[in-house]
């Protein structure tokens, strides 16, 4: 009979082999560098790697300031 120990070993061996198998089919297979993945439709899990927005550091954040207090009224915190 296995001891606990060697039991312990063969299961975490196992899940190890799981997350190996499981990994490739997290993350559609393609892109290239500077893509992203992005939502292809309306239908759940259907993704497409796309190029990246240009974006920009003057993006307006919202909530996000250095004066918070200017941005929103967050109420009674306490």
């Amino acid at each position: 009979m296995a001891t606990l120990a060697d039991r312990i070993t063969d299961l975490a061996t196992r899940i190890g082999a799981e997350i190996k198998a499981m990994a490739p089919k997290l993350v559609p297979a393609g892109g290239v560098t500077g893509q992203v993945l992005a939502k292809a439709s309306a239908t759940n899990h259907h993704l497409a790697w796309v190029d990246a927005g240009g974006g920009s550091a003057d993006a307006d954040y919202g909530l996000i300031s250095s004066s918070p207090a200017a941005s929103a009224d967050y109420g009674d915190l306490t």
